[in-house]
C-alpha cells in the first residue's frame, strides 16, 4: 500500500478501479493476509487445540505473506528474500517437522516465482546473481534454524538429565537406603508439614510409632543380616497395608513411625491391626518363633507442638511393651 501511494504521488499510477496493479499488488495480498492472520489469531485464541497446531497457524500465516509478497510483487527480487521470516520462525518454535515442511514449501513457491519471472523477463547475469542471493537466503536460515533447533534439543537433553540427577539425589537425602522407607530427617519433616495442615483445619492424622519386639536377640543370635531381613519384611508389609498418602518412615534402628494423613484414630488403628496380623504370621528360615512389634497411636489434638507429641505417642509405644508387647495401644 505505502509503494502504491509513492506511485501515485509521482505519477507512475493513476488512482482508477481499473488499475490492475491496485487489485493484484494492494488489495489481493491485503485480504490474504488479514484473512490468513485473522484464521491465525482464532486458532491461537483456542485453548482446546494443542501447541504443535497453534504454532503451524502462526507459521502458515507468515508464509502466506511471504509468498503473496514475493509472488504478486516479484518483480522487485529483494522480495524473494521474505520467505526467510517463516522459515526462522518455524526454527523459533523447535520443530524440526515444521521447519522441514516451511522450507520445502518456500522453495516450492520460490521455484514457482523463478518460473513466471524468468517468462517476463530476460535471463541475464544480474536475474541469476538475484536468484542465486534469493536462493541462499532461505538456504542459510534454514541451516541456520536447523543448528538453533539441534542445540535446542541438545541443552533440553543436558537439563532434563540434570533434573533426573537431582531428583535421584533428592530421594537419596530422603529415603533410608536399605529399606527405602523416608528417613528420620524426612520423617520430622513430614510430621511438621502434617501439623501445619492440621492446625489449619485441612486435615486431621494420626502418629503411630512401632518398634520391633526382642529386635536385639535376633541381632545377636542370628546375626544383623536376619535382622536386617526382619526390617525389610515389615518395610513390605507397612508398604502393601498403608495408603499412597501415608508417610511411613524408619525412625531410626528397629523403630518405624507412620504419618496417617487424613485418618482419624479408629481408621488408623484398622490398618496397625491388619499390619500386626499380616506381620506376626511370617516366617523365617533362620527361627521358627513369631517375630510381632509394640505400637503406640495417637490422633493430633491441634495443640501440642511436633517433639511434645511424638513423646506422647513414645509413651503409648512403652506402655504396649510394658502390657506384654505384640499389641498397639492407642490413647
Amino acid at each position: 500500500l505505502a509503494v502504491y501511494l509513492v506511485f501515485l504521488s509521482n505519477g507512475t499510477h493513476v488512482l482508477s478501479p481499473h488499475c490492475r496493479y491496485l487489485w493484484f499488488c494492494v488489495v489481493m495480498p491485503i485480504l490474504i493476509n488479514y484473512s490468513t492472520h485473522l484464521t491465525a489469531r482464532l486458532i491461537m485464541g483456542s485453548s482446546r487445540l494443542h501447541r504443535d497446531i497453534k504454532d503451524a497457524s502462526i507459521t502458515l500465516a507468515a508464509y502466506v505473506a511471504a509468498a503473496s509478497l514475493s509472488i504478486l510483487h516479484r518483480e522487485y527480487w529483494l522480495t524473494l528474500c521474505s520467505y526467510t521470516f517463516p522459515i526462522v520462525l518455524s526454527g523459533f518454535f523447535n520443530n524440526k517437522k515444521l521447519l522441514n515442511i516451511t522450507a520445502f514449501l518456500s522453495v516450492c513457491a520460490l521455484l514457482l516465482t523463478t518460473a513466471l519471472q524468468c517468462f517476463e523477463h530476460a535471463v541475464n547475469t544480474t536475474f541469476v546473481v538475484n536468484q542465486v542471493v534469493a536462493y541462499g537466503f532461505v538456504l542459510i536460515s534454514y541451516l541456520s534454524s536447523v543448528l538453533a533447533i539441534n542445540f535446542s534439543h541438545s541443552s533440553f537433553s543436558v537439563i532434563h538429565d540434570q533434573e533426573k540427577e537431582n531428583d535421584q539425589l533428592h530421594q537419596i537425602v530422603q529415603l533410608d537406603q536399605m529399606t527405602g522407607l523416608y528417613n528420620h530427617q524426612t520423617f520430622l519433616t513430614q510430621l511438621d508439614a502434617a501439623i501445619s495442615k492440621s492446625n489449619a483445619g485441612k486435615e486431621a492424622f494420626c502418629l503411630a510409632v512401632l518398634d520391633l519386639d526382642d529386635f536385639k536377640r535376633i541381632n545377636d543370635t542370628y546375626g544383623h543380616d536376619r535382622g536386617d531381613q526382619v526390617l525389610l519384611t515389615l518395610s513390605r508389609v507397612l508398604k502393601e497395608h498403608c495408603d499412597s498418602s501415608d508417610k511411613i518412615c524408619r525412625y531410626g534402628g528397629e523403630e518405624f513411625a507412620v504419618i496417617f494423613c487424613g485418618k482419624h484414630r479408629a481408621g488408623a488403628q484398622t490398618v496397625l491391626q491388619d499390619v500386626l496380623k499380616t506381620f506376626s504370621a511370617c516366617r523365617y528360615d533362620f527361627t521358627d518363633r513369631q517375630i510381632t512389634f509394640s505400637c503406640g497411636l495417637l490422633e493430633y489434638d491441634n495443640t501440642s507442638a511436633a517433639d511434645i507429641f511424638f513423646n506422647q505417642v513414645d509413651q503409648m509405644l512403652y506402655l504396649a511393651k510394658r502390657n506384654g508387647k505384640n499389641q498397639i495401644c492407642s490413647g
